[in-house]
């Protein structure tokens, strides 16, 4: 009898929990990926929306928790939350110093529907310097490197670099061509390159992360 009673609890709880998260995935706000322009008091016009940057700002946050032998359903919690799919962790370090700092950000994609018209955002978010259990040395090294390239902070630059090489060919399997074929980043950046284009980029980092 006992056994039986806690099979009929953890049942409900399961089919509870389930039905919450259909619901929460499910009332989403959408609207705050579609870009805004707004006029300043000064005439600039701008591009805002204070729901995505908490979004935002809880995405860099997520990709602290990057390591070797993390799993990625832990701590893409913002991204799930919000519906992304293809959610995927670059790999970390696999380049000493300059450049390393690149392989620890957080990619997903995500497709919806505003007004019968399918809409699709690509997040890509980098943490910022990692300080647990001591600094990071190749951390410090980009930070540090301070000499202009290409009129641009070196470190930065060139994390920055390795982080369109790392990305390039990445694959999103939720996402098609119009030949039927997966698209990659690379294909993605050519469909949001289009005046009007019903494909953007959401980039956010903290600090290291915000500069590459």
């Amino acid at each position: 009898m006992k056994k039986t009673l806690i099979i009929l609890i953890s049942s409900i709880l399961c089919i509870l929990f389930a039905t919450l998260g259909v619901y929460a995935s499910s009332n989403v706000d959408n609207e705050k990926y579609i870009p805004k322009v707004i006029t300043t008091d000064n005439g600039y016009k701008m591009i805002f929306d204070s729901e995505l940057a908490r979004i935002a700002r809880r995405m860099s946050s997520d990709s602290y928790g990057i390591a070797i032998d993390s799993n990625v359903q832990d701590i893409s919690k913002t991204f799930q939350e919000e519906g992304f799919e293809d959610i995927r962790q670059s790999h970390l370090f696999d380049e000493p110093f300059m450049g390393a700092f690149s392989n620890n950000f957080l990619v997903g994609v995500k497709t919806f529907e505003v007004d019968g018209v399918q809409k699709h955002v690509l997040a890509i978010a980098f943490r910022g310097t990692q300080v647990k259990d001591g600094f990071d040395y190749a951390d410090l090294f980009t930070d540090a490197s301070i000499l202009g390239l290409n009129g641009f902070h070196s470190g930065f630059y060139a994390a920055a670099l390795k982080a369109y090489d790392t990305l390039y060919d990445m694959e999103f399997p939720s996402l098609k061509n119009e030949d039927g074929s997966i698209m990659t980043f690379s294909d993605y950046l050519a469909h949001s390159g289009v005046v009007g284009s019903d494909y953007s980029i959401l980039v956010t980092g903290h600090s290291l992360g915000g500069a590459v």
